[in-house]
């Protein structure tokens, strides 16, 4: 099993938002940005599909119509990789707060829906949905130690 950046001995702390467009996410973390930041807190915000890597072949697929799901998946999972790699690590090792505008459950729920887009059969994405228990809708929520 996968190590958490506390476990790590990683002095930074990473604060993931995620949740359905328009549900306030990024007031909310822009929010507590502000309030870290008028504590003495080091604050770094990483949103969704910003790596400059991808940003913009991303922007002109997606307008053009040309992308797959692989190709959509493909590029998402390089997004995050170039944030992770170039920024999140380094940043938390440096010891900052660190709050991502979506994180890598945004790539997981996408790819899913993608697929069974592909597919065509909307009434099985809703039943999947539907069938998942609040258990492991939480999941991936959990704390430990203080900002």
């Amino acid at each position: 099993m996968m190590k958490t950046f506390a476990e790590l001995n990683f002095p930074g702390r990473l604060i993931a938002v995620e949740g359905l467009d328009g549900s306030g996410k990024s007031t909310q973390i822009y929010l507590l940005k502000r309030w870290l930041e008028a504590e003495g807190i080091k604050v770094y915000f990483s949103e969704w599909n910003s790596s400059e890597l991808v940003k913009s072949a991303t922007s002109k697929g997606k307008k053009r119509e040309l992308l797959t799901p692989t190709t959509f998946s493909l590029i998402h999972a390089t997004d995050f990789a170039d944030r992770y790699e170039r920024h999140l690590l380094p940043l938390l090792r440096a010891g900052y707060v660190v709050l991502c505008d979506r994180y890598i459950f945004t790539a997981f729920a996408r790819d899913v829906v993608r697929a069974f887009d592909e597919i065509g059969d909307h009434e099985d994405i809703a039943n999947a949905l539907a069938s998942v228990g609040a258990e492991v809708a939480v999941h991936p929520v959990s704390w430990s130690g203080s900002v």
